[in-house]
């Protein structure tokens, strides 16, 4: 069943399955997908392209903060796992907070959180998404942060 599928470190084919669905086009909207796990950045580069969002992708925290500041001013979104190598994500998301504070950040994890708003402060949005999680849920939650963007 495409889209329903859960995407974790183990299970990363389930996006690739979903990434032929459809979903409503956001061709100007760029996210930086920092993500070690080298199956899951790739399928959910695969799965934000088919979705008509431009995708950047790090391997690692640090690669994810130099990309950043290279690409501020394009960037709408960056989806930050918390757990990577060289730095991580707490400290990648204070630097970008640093040098864009409007940026709007899903922060994903296969550590047990909540889902939701994790922090709102000013126009800084950050919220969390569950590892392992739906193509679906992850693709209306960069949806609604851009949505909240143009308010």
């Amino acid at each position: 069943m495409a889209g329903t599928e859960r995407l974790g470190a183990n299970d990363a084919s389930a996006l690739r399955a979903s990434a032929d669905t459809p979903g409503r086009s956001l061709r100007r909207s760029c996210v930086l997908v920092a993500e070690d796990e080298d199956q899951v950045r790739d399928l959910t580069i695969e799965l934000l392209t088919s979705h008509g969002f431009d995708a950047i992708a790090a391997r690692h925290g640090g690669e994810a903060v130099a990309l950043f500041r290279a690409h501020a001013n394009q960037i709408d979104a960056v989806l930050l796992d918390l757990s990577m190598p060289v730095m991580d994500g707490v400290t990648v998301l204070a630097e970008m907070q640093r040098q864009k504070p409007s940026v709007r950040v899903v922060l994903t994890s296969g550590h047990d959180e909540s889902e939701g708003s994790l922090a709102t402060e000013g126009s800084v949005s950050v919220s969390f998404l569950q590892k392992p999680y739906r193509a679906e849920k992850l693709v209306s939650q960069l949806l609604a942060l851009m949505e909240a963007r143009e308010n």
